[in-house]
């Protein structure tokens, strides 16, 4: 199970919103749209990611907080899959805590 928030929205220029209708996939659970409604500490707790969808161009269109129940997984793939596609992002990045440095999926 996974769930994610955009908090950048490059495409509508709209930084820092943090509305619930912002939130997916359209099925998330209630227990990890409660997760992703508070701000999590840095660095992020096991499960939660920040993420970037960018297009051919190397242009950023989305960023935003990720929490899954199996980091490494293919739920990482969930905010290009639940709406990037539909604005043409070919590609995720995702923060690595480690390093932070951004890291293509």
């Amino acid at each position: 199970m996974y769930g994610w928030e955009i908090t950048a929205d490059h495409v509508n220029h709209k930084i820092n919103h943090r509305m619930e209708s912002h939130r997916g996939p359209g099925n998330i659970p209630e227990r990890i749209s409660t997760l992703l409604a508070a701000d999590p500490p840095d660095p992020m707790p096991r499960g939660f990611a920040r993420w970037r969808l960018y297009d051919d161009d190397d242009t950023c269109y989305f960023e935003g907080i990720l929490y899954t129940d199996e980091p490494g997984s293919t739920d990482e793939f969930g905010p290009q899959d639940d709406i990037g596609e539909a604005y043409g992002c070919t590609y995720t990045k995702i923060l690595n805590p480690e390093t932070k440095i951004w890291e293509a999926l």
